[in-house]
This record gives C-alpha cells, structure tokens and sequence, in this order.
C-alpha cells in the first residue's frame, strides 16, 4: 500500500486512492480499507519532535524555571514552539552558521600570506566584473545564487549593482518568483514603470516598481497613510510570520490615514491589495543585505583569486564527497585543478599547491585527522619521503596499519613511487618487515647468530616491485597533466576518496549524455531541497544518464522482484527505485557499473530526494562512425550561421559537413 501510494505522487491519501486504479481495488480486502480509514486520521498530524536548526531562546534564568523542556537526539529544546516562546515574551534569536564565511577568510587569509595582498571590501561593491560573471550565471560556490533556476534568473535579470543581488536573493524564492518577469521587464525599460502614486517612487525606484521587501511595505503605511514607525513595525512583523488577520484589520487605519493625505481612494485600495498578496512572500531587506554581502564576497575571491577561493570552500565540505565532487568540477572552469593526495604535497585538508588544490589526507576513508597530522608533521621535521619503503620506515613508529597504507595507497598518494596496484601486493610485508626492525631497535636485539644484516621476514625477497611508474599522474616532477588513470584505478580511488579525482568513468562519453540530456542529477537536487519542494520543470518525466551503483534485490509480499540502485552520473548520485511492472521489463539493462538511460520521476519525501524509475535503455558506448553531410545550395548560404548555431544548441557526437555543390567542396562544419 505505501509503495503504491509513493508511486502516486500524491500529497494525500485521498488523492492516491482517486488516482492509483490499484491502489482503489485493494479497498476491497478490509484490511487494507482499514489501514486507510485509520490513516487518514493521522495524516496531517505531527508525527515527532523537531528542533530549529538555529533557533536560540535567550533567558536571564535557567531556562527549566519558565518553560518545559525536553531532549531530542541529546539537544536539549523546550517544548514550546517558536511562536509560543514569543507570544510569551522570551527572546528567540536565530543564530545561522555559514560556511561561506569561513571560506571567505581562509581564503583572505592565505592571498595575504602567499600574495602580501590585503583585500579589504568596506563599502565598495561595484567590481564590474563581478557582475559579468553574475549575468553569465557562473555561480557555482556562490552563496545564495547556486541553483539553476537562480543561475537562468541571472543571466535574464543581468546584475549590475549591488543593489540588483539583493533584489535578486529576496525575489528567487517560492513565493516572490511570480513577480520577477514583471522585475525583469521594468529594469531592462524603466520607461514603462508606472507608480500609482508620486511618493511610492522613492520608495520604489531602487526595485524598479515592484514592491519587494518588508520595509518598503512600512515605508508605504508611513508616507501614505501616515502611521508611525512603531506601528509600521507592527505591520512588517504581522507580514513576516503571514498574519493576514492582523494586516486586514489594519486596512480602515491605511485607508483613513491615506485619505487624509490626498491619496485617492481607489488607488489606496489597488496598493493595499498589493500589500496583501504581496504579505504571502515577504522578505526583509536587511537580512536580504547581509546575505548579499557573502554573496559578493564570496563571488569577488572567485573572479578574482579562483585557486585560493575554491581551496577553501572544498575544505569546508571536506566531509561531503558530493559537494567536493562538485566544486572540484566546477573550479576546472577556472582552470584550476585539483590534484589526488600525494605523499609529499598534501596536508591534512584541502590546500594550496603552485595554484592547484591539493586533496587533504583526512579526507581518505580509514586514514582520518590523526594519522594526518602525523604524516604532515614527519614530512616537515625530516624532509620528503623518497619512496615507498622510506615512508614505511619512518612511519611505523608512529604505529600506521596496513588498513590506513592500503587506503593511501588507492588514492594516489605514492604514485610517484609506483604503480597502485605494485604497491597493494608488498604493502603488508613491508609493514611487518619494518615493524619487526622497530620492534628488535627497541629492544637492543641484533640476529641470533650476531649478524647486523637487517632482519627480512620469510619470503620478502619474491615480492620485487616492477619498474616505477612512468606516468607518475601528480607528481610533483612530473608536466603530464592529462595522463589517464586505468579504470581499475579510478575505482580505487572512488573507494577511498568518496568520488573520482584522477578522471571520470563517464569523461569520454559526457558529449553523447549532452546530447540526449542536459539533466544533471546533483543541480536538481540542490533545487530541490533550496525549495523543500519539486520544482515544476521537474515535476513530470525526467531523463538521466549516469552508472548503475550499489544495485539491491528485494521481495515484494506478493513474491515479485524489486530493485534499489544508487545513479551515479558526471555531477552526483541519487537514490532510484525500480517497481515490480518496471524491473520484469528493464531489469536485464540494470547490471552493477552499467551505464544506462533512466526515464522517471522525482520523489521528495522526509527530506529525502529519489527518482523513480519508469523505463530503462542501454547507453551504447561505442563510437559512431557516422557521418553527416548537408547539401548547401547556392541559394541556401545566408542560412549558414543559423544552421550552426541549431547544431551546436542540440549537439552529438556525430561529425557533420557541409556539401557546397556549386563550389565542389566539402567543409568540416
């Protein structure tokens, strides 16, 4: 019954029911018609506890004397909600922990110390190229204007002031959204803005018409209809927690308070009815501004100093491979690239290394900040470690496992040394053998029969490491910057570093995914939970191209075949669903590592996002060798430029070439 009601899509039972055909012939066994008559009951219903991600109430005694308070996952909260707390009279403040200004200032914290540069923002936030990158939508990283619905915002909208971001942040948002054609239009013709009454075009002008924020609603009540500040206040506060009750009740007050200072009649009306509607998505300016100011600089560091910026903001994801994956992505449009760990660059997190990022040890499954700081500090008091076995030698002391030698080893770490796959067959034996020479140092033990010769654990000596590796992919004397890892490699590395660094599965086939789908699942799940909703675009069938990860057989009750996969494509990795009636026909396509072509629907449940799979198809690996040519008559030139721009907005991988008959000649379009 709740996989089907899942499968719906439906945000009640009711719904489900009208609309799943099985879903209503189950009602017939009484069992189920039960289980949805009680259901229905307690749908609606809150279900547990939940705390405030930053809400702090503030008292001047401990705070079990004046409200109830309790424990959720061991935090402990009071028993009121927020709303209550203020109605009683405590203060709640909201206290936001962003890790954009973190970033921020470990990234002015290192241009100062490697550049001897100070950048000192003030009130200066008119960087013209700032907002070329903004209109571009180049927002990855970009606190506030990441997602995509953001990005196409921008790059209609096209940012030139300060004041444009803030607009900007206060607009895209759920509510706000249907006014931005609107916001659109009036910046780009601000000949068209027409203000319903003289005064509101000084409290108006700065958002080209529209009313946007909650202070220009207070602004308004006050020119208009000549209310206090004090009792503006109690206006905006009854628009920010959506009291339509208490804005109605004010509408007598504004509409006297306008007659009284020549504002016609009708016209106050058609203005308090923008105010109500507008109460729906109301947001304050000065939160708007503080926002905006990470939102500048954060965008200034990354035109402007893009290594030092994205270093920073990878280290503060360090714990999501998801984000890293993703802002390592996106730094290469900046050209700047981000190196596998190696042994003698690397630090304990992400870092700076001759303009590349360099990948932190703690980030490498089983090797963790300890061990990090060990290897770290080694390397600064004696020197680099000149191979495989020195590192071994130095390190045992500090009592390193073959689990955390292993785990180096398959991110990279000695590939200067050798081969990943050499050094996994002798690590363990190489760990003993020194361990065995630390232990008998330790103990003043030399070898039975006197011998100084260092001690060799039986059968050592058949275990020789080949020739070092040619391609020593990021070593620091090496120039080869584009020298491919095998795939077996690459799965090393994606085991103990959470994603692909060296390169990507998917790398030499991203032009034929571009061709069949631009979806891309990483972004749709950032819009998704930036809207704690499915956006609309996304709301029907969706296609997706990526590998088939993690693949999980399941039973139904009624003995049919169920699968759960994890879709890993160029950006990310979301969790998929292959119902019974979907499995019997694609299941054959949905292999582990298989690359394939999904089409389904995105699910959004307990702050969770799924896809849902409908149908499935192979993704053909192989290069076309096709060609396409295209006669140009004569006649049929002028055309030229906008056949070209059509093939390049719907491009493949299939070569074409233009055919001039009356010239006899053939071009590579």
């Amino acid at each position: 019954v709740t996989n089907l009601i899942s499968r719906s899509g439906c945000h009640t039972i009711e719904d489900a029911v009208s609309q799943e055909i099985e879903l209503k012939n189950m009602l017939s066994d009484p069992d189920v018609a039960e289980l949805i008559t009680v259901s229905k009951k307690l749908e609606g219903h809150l279900r547990h506890s939940s705390v405030h991600a930053a809400g702090v109430l503030i008292a001047g005694e401990s705070a079990d004397n004046i409200v109830p308070l309790c424990k959720v996952n061991d935090t402990l909260v009071t028993q009121y909600e927020k709303n209550n707390l203020e109605e009683l009279g405590l203060i709640k403040m909201d206290f936001l922990g962003i890790r954009y200004i973190t970033a921020i200032h470990q990234a002015i914290e290192n241009i100062k110390k490697d550049k001897n540069i100070d950048i000192v923002f003030s009130d200066d936030y008119n960087d013209t190229d700032v907002y070329k990158m903004l209109s571009l939508g180049e927002t990855d990283g970009i606190f506030q204007l990441e997602s995509e619905g953001m990005r196409n915002f921008l790059r209609n909208f096209k940012p030139s002031a300060f004041e444009d971001i803030i607009a900007a942040i206060s607009l895209y948002r759920p509510g706000p959204m249907s006014e931005i054609p609107k916001f659109i239009s009036n910046k780009k013709n601000p000949e068209k803005i027409v203000y319903k009454d003289k005064r509101l075009k000084d409290i108006l002008e700065v958002t080209y018409g529209c009313i946007v924020y909650q202070e220009q609603v207070m602004e308004i009540f006050r020119v208009l209809a000549g209310f206090t500040m004090g009792q503006a206040d109690s206006i905006r506060r009854a628009i920010s927690k959506k009291k339509a009750d208490i804005i109605n009740s004010q509408k007598k007050a504004f509409l006297d308070g306008c007659e009284k200072n020549g504002v016609d009649k009708t016209v106050a009306e058609e203005i308090f009815s923008d105010i109500e509607s507008f109460a729906d998505y109301a947001y304050n300016k000065s939160h708007a501004t503080c926002y905006s100011v990470i939102a500048y600089k954060s965008a200034y560091l990354k035109t402007h100093y893009p290594e030092y910026y994205y270093s920073a903001l990878i280290a503060s994801y360090s714990e999501s491979s998801e984000k890293v994956a993703f802002y390592i992505r996106s730094a290469l449009k900046f050209n700047v690239r981000t190196l596998p760990p190696n042994i003698n660059i690397s630090k304990e997190n992400f870092s700076l290394y001759n303009g590349e990022i360099s990948f932190g040890f703690s980030s490498i499954k089983g090797v963790g900040i300890s061990l990090s700081q060990l290897i770290v500090d080694e390397r600064t008091k004696f020197g680099d470690f000149d191979s495989f076995e020195d590192f071994i030698s130095r390190m045992v002391k500090h009592h390193i496992n073959k689990n955390a030698v292993a785990s180096l080893i398959k991110a990279g770490c000695f590939d200067e040394f050798n081969k990943r796959s050499e050094l996994l067959k002798i690590h363990e034996i190489e760990l003993s053998k020194h361990t065995s020479e630390l232990r008998n140092n330790v103990a003043g033990q030399i070898g039975f029969f006197g011998s100084f010769e260092p001690f060799e654990p039986f059968g050592l000596s058949q275990y020789k490491l080949s020739e070092p590796s040619k391609y020593s992919y990021n070593s620091k004397k090496s120039d080869d910057k584009n020298q491919k890892l095998s795939s077996e490699e690459l799965e090393m590395e994606r085991e103990v570093l959470g994603l692909y660094i060296s390169g990507h599965p998917l790398d030499e086939f991203i032009n034929k995914i571009h061709a069949i789908t631009k979806n891309e699942v990483y972004s749709i799940k950032e819009q998704i939970y930036s809207f704690d909703d499915i956006p609309k675009e996304y709301k029907g069938e969706v296609v997706l191209v990526g590998l088939v990860k993690k693949p999980r057989q399941k039973m139904t009750k009624t003995g049919k075949e169920m699968l759960f996969f994890t879709l890993e494509d160029i950006s990310g990795t979301i969790e998929c669903v292959v119902f019974p009636n979907v499995m019997e026909k694609y299941g054959m396509f949905l292999g582990k590592d298989n690359i394939v072509i999904l089409k389904g629907n995105f699910s959004y449940e307990n702050s969770r996002v799924g896809f849902n799979v409908n149908s499935v198809e192979h993704f053909n690996t192989k290069k076309s060798y096709l060609k396409m040519y295209l006669k140009i008559d004569k006649d049929k030139e002028i055309c030229y430029n906008e056949i070209i721009a059509k093939l390049q907005f719907f491009s493949g991988d299939t070569p074409v070439y233009f055919y001039y008959p009356h010239k006899k000649k053939t071009f590579l379009a």
